[in-house]
């Protein structure tokens, strides 16, 4: 009798640590969430604060046991910009943390999406169509260390945009940024795949040349790197300049049917905020490129 105690008292020792660990976990876990809920409150007072805004048909908060989501739905985020709007509409938002690890965060917008510039006296339906995507998922991944942004990565689907009256696009793009703080810069890569630029058509009624590239490239590291908020986002490139800030082009590149190249540089702006440096591009398909001019 006594053996069979002792055999049923050791089947539900495992048990009872395993329920403890979980009650921890549970405890954690709110506690995580509590401290994201108030986090997120603070960065949308904050927003606001600065003349922003984010607005939600419907918001959920959940992801126990591992992890804290947070989903809105028809997100509508506004930004002040000096004398502009910016307003980015979606279709749903979800942003994920794990809950061991919340410095590192994933947010999904389903499209699609659509960002709008506007004055900031105009009603958001009047705003300008900048960037649009149609189709797919975009993802971004945020790392933060110290409380501050360290690294970012950025995945879209086939997008297009406005550059006064020309569209541009693609059909995917990437965009990765890691801040370098012992060495005072932040590297940035972008990549394009199915590019195209329509060239403004020369007569009412008829279509722009379009131009085509398969793929482009780019890798630069921008040192003095200026912190700043949405209110005075527009006199960065100014305080950078001021600062002695360069832009050290690692490696730029592009590839298309009629012609490719391949080079790198540094430039900098001047006081009258134009670009002043080198950049040495190495051409290739150049007999490609040629026969297209004729």
């Amino acid at each position: 009798m006594a053996l069979g105690s002792r055999i049923s008292i050791g089947v539900f020792v495992p048990m009872a640590l395993l329920a403890v660990a979980a009650l921890l976990w549970t405890f954690v876990w709110f506690s995580a969430a509590s401290r994201a809920r108030e986090e997120i409150a603070l960065w949308r007072a904050d927003l606001v604060n600065q003349g922003g805004e984010l607005s939600c048909s419907g918001e959920d908060r959940g992801g126990y046991p591992f992890r804290l989501e947070f989903s809105c739905t028809n997100p509508v985020l506004k930004v002040g910009i000096g004398a502009d709007v910016y307003v980015l509409k979606a279709e749903r938002l979800r942003a994920v943390a794990q809950a061991y690890d919340t410095g590192h965060m994933i947010f999904e917008t389903d499209a699609p999406l659509h960002l709008n510039r506007t004055d900031a006296a105009a009603q958001i339906d009047g705003a300008r169509n900048i960037i649009s995507a149609e189709d797919g998922l975009i993802r971004v991944s945020l790392e933060l260390e110290d409380g501050r942004a360290s690294r970012l990565s950025a995945v879209f689907p086939a997008w297009s945009a406005m550059d006064q009256t020309s569209p541009i696009g693609a059909r995917s793009g990437e965009l990765h940024m890691r801040a370098r703080r012992d060495e005072d810069a932040i590297d940035i890569a972008v990549s394009a795949a199915g590019a195209y630029y329509t060239e403004p058509a020369s007569n009412v009624g008829t279509a722009g040349q379009r131009i085509e590239v398969e793929s482009i490239n780019q890798v630069t590291s921008i040192n003095r790197p200026t912190a700043t908020s949405p209110a005075n986002l527009d006199n960065w490139l100014g305080r950078w300049r001021d600062g002695g800030g360069v832009a050290d082009v690692r490696r730029i590149s592009f590839d298309s049917d009629y012609l490719s190249g391949e080079g790198a540089g540094a430039v900098n702006l001047t006081p009258q905020d134009q670009l002043e440096g080198a950049l040495n591009v190495r051409f290739t398909k150049l007999n490609q490129f040629a026969e297209a001019l004729e």
